[in-house]
């Protein structure tokens, strides 16, 4: 009766093992498509890329390993260095814009004011 009870657990711990193991393989593979989709749309620098592509491969050495948790771990890592939005200059140009006009304005104010 107790092998049967530890079979049982084994044979469940094996099949949690398993769906962890596709689980794992799936979130890889999602954030290679993420990684190469930003790659593709240049939605961000080289840098950032290559970084992520490092932690990727960390993560799919991991996994290899059977170390699924930190494999799931770097993978995430991985997947936000792509999608933190970076403040770029197309960005930032229409607030410059904005602070030089209102500069002149005011200074042409108290030009005329001081007439």
């Amino acid at each position: 009766k107790e092998n049967s009870k530890t079979l049982i657990n084994k044979i469940n711990n094996a099949i949690q093992l398993a769906q962890l193991s596709k689980n794992t393989s799936s979130i890889i593979e999602n954030v290679k498509n993420i990684i190469a989709s930003a790659e593709r749309e240049r939605e961000c620098s080289k840098n950032r890329i290559e970084k992520a592509k490092i932690l990727l491969n960390e993560s799919i050495e991991a996994y290899e390993k059977g170390n699924y948790t930190q494999a799931i771990e770097l993978a995430y890592e991985a997947k936000n260095i792509i999608e933190t939005k970076n403040i770029s200059f197309t960005n930032i140009w229409p607030i410059i814009i904005s602070v030089i006009t209102v500069s002149i304005i005011i200074f042409i104010f108290f030009i005329l004011k001081r007439r």
